[in-house]
């Protein structure tokens, strides 16, 4: 009797970045396998942003993603928030492809636009539903989920064949 050939596995990883929380959504050949809430406490400063690398580098070492979906950074008025945002958002990606990941980023409006959502709440419902989640989930692995979703349907539009 043949061996079959195993499938291999394909990590996927979203991730909502911020200088507070950052969502993620780990996803295995397509299917979604858990979603996490890193939280980060107190004010954005260098300690504050090598803690975030440090917890991304364990978590990309952990997982070995094929792919990372990152949520675009959207630009506001406070400048020093947008460079924060865009730190964390750079090192987050630089660990990625360090790791040998692919990266590619959506923006929350086309993720909006997709799933046709205005509210944290909609996109909290909206998220459970997608993956049968029992539990509570905060905002941004909501937006972890979201993202890798969405990406799902730009990249396969007629649905994933497995």
């Amino acid at each position: 009797m043949a061996n079959k050939k195993e499938k291999k596995k394909i990590i996927t990883i979203g991730i909502d970045s911020s200088t507070t929380n950052c969502g993620v959504a780990i996803y295995e050949n397509g299917k979604f396998i858990n979603a996490i809430n890193y939280k980060f406490d107190g004010t954005f400063d260098l300690n504050k942003l090598k803690k975030i690398i440090l917890g991304f580098d364990e978590l990309f070492e952990t997982y070995g993603p094929d792919l990372v979906v990152i949520e675009e950074t959207v630009p506001i008025r406070n400048s020093r928030a947008v460079t924060s945002l865009n730190q964390v958002f750079g090192a987050i990606v630089s660990l990625a492809m360090a790791q040998g990941s692919w990266v590619n980023q959506v923006h929350n409006k086309v993720c909006k636009s997709t799933f046709k959502y205005k509210t944290k709440e909609e996109a909290i419902a909206i998220a459970k539903k997608l993956t049968k989640i029992k539990r509570e989930i905060t905002e941004h692995e909501a937006d972890a989920i979201l993202v890798v979703e969405t990406y799902k349907k730009i990249i396969f539009p007629e649905g994933m064949k497995e």
